[in-house]
């Protein structure tokens, strides 16, 4: 059974196993300190537009927000859905 972050579940998108899984590994290089969208999108092998894609719609749910244009850096905020403790 596959593992998402908590965070990857959005509210305003249907969430299906290959936007959970890359957004799962999306968040999980933010936390690291890659904030690059090309950067990004090279490390989980996957296309600009794709990863893009995906950042806007954490970002429409007030998961990420961008930090700058050019080049597109992002960085996650405090929201979002929180894992719970055992």
């Amino acid at each position: 059974m596959d593992r998402y972050d908590a965070k990857s579940y959005l509210v305003t998108t249907r969430n299906v196993k290959k936007g959970l899984r890359t957004r799962s590994r999306i968040i999980e290089l933010l936390r690291i300190g890659i904030s690059d969208a090309n950067t990004i999108s090279e490390a989980i092998g996957r296309s600009y537009s794709a990863t893009l894609k995906q950042l806007r719609k954490m970002e429409r749910d007030g998961i990420v927000v961008r930090v700058s244009r050019r080049p597109s850096t992002w960085r996650i905020t405090g929201k979002g859905q929180q894992e719970l403790a055992p």
